[in-house]
């Protein structure tokens, strides 16, 4: 099984949710970097789609193929699969871990804030900050009120709890990335793809009725609850229970 990275490029959620698959399954997990360990930053989820099924063919040249994917993940899997699928392979399974099918609800308020600050940097920063970190007007206000851009994302990087994975401009290229990336999922419009697949839809999830828009594409759809929210899913004891329904989910699509 394929499992695609997530909107900041990478794959510890795959490491984390393969350890609860069982064993005799091959598990490649592709990340969003390229051959020189440049990040990913397509700007649209074709051209990132196209990469990915290129990757995936040079380690299994024909289908079928099992693919997944958590939050932005599955959209990209959803895309990979569906280019896949335009290649005449075959998709025998598709796993959506809480991922949603249509961006459109965050595209006003990226705009919103788009307009609201002068500065690019800032803009990509703040929406980051609102979207993963619940940051409201109050908290970014604070980091308004200081001199430049770098001093405003080490400072949040502090209050976040994150350590600086490098230098502030490696840092500002990884949410560039991020920011390109979310951008391309807000302008997907899902194809239509007639193979298996299988919402894993938390009880808390980000959004209501990710199942009724995943019906419209994916038509021989299936959905399973798992308790917990947006990123307790991935965690224990959550993971738990999303892996055994991993397993009973692909052992019926053997």
């Amino acid at each position: 099984m394929f499992i695609l990275h997530e909107l900041h490029g990478g794959i510890a959620y795959a490491r984390d949710l393969a350890e609860h698959l069982g064993q005799g399954r091959s598990i490649y997990a592709l990340p969003g970097i390229d051959e020189h360990g440049n990040l990913l930053a397509e700007p649209d989820m074709g051209g990132l789609a196209r990469i990915h099924a290129a990757r995936i063919r040079s380690l299994q040249a024909k289908g079928p193929y099992s693919l997944a994917g958590w939050s932005v993940g599955g959209t990209i899997a959803h895309a990979v699969a569906a280019e896949l699928s335009a290649q005449g392979e075959e998709i025998a399974f598709l796993g959506l871990i809480d991922s949603m099918p249509d961006y459109s609800s965050l595209a006003a308020r990226l705009e919103q804030r788009q307009r609201a600050e002068r500065n690019e940097r800032v803009a990509m920063l703040f929406f980051w900050l609102e979207l993963e970190h619940g940051y409201d007007e109050a908290g970014l206000a604070s980091l308004r009120s200081l001199p430049n851009p770098d001093e405003m994302l080490s400072t949040a990087l502090k209050e976040v709890g994150r350590p600086a994975a490098g230098t502030l401009t490696e840092e500002w290229s990884h949410l560039a990335t991020r920011w390109m990336t979310l951008k391309a999922a807000l302008s997907y419009q899902p194809k239509r793809l007639a193979a298996p697949t299988v919402l894993f839809v938390a009880t808390d999830s980000l959004a209501a009725s990710l199942d009724e828009g995943w019906r419209q594409s994916c038509p021989d759809l299936r959905v399973e609850t798992i308790k917990g929210d947006h990123y307790s899913i991935l965690q224990m004891p959550a993971i738990l229970a999303l892996g055994e329904a991993f397993r009973k989910r692909l052992a019926k699509e053997a």
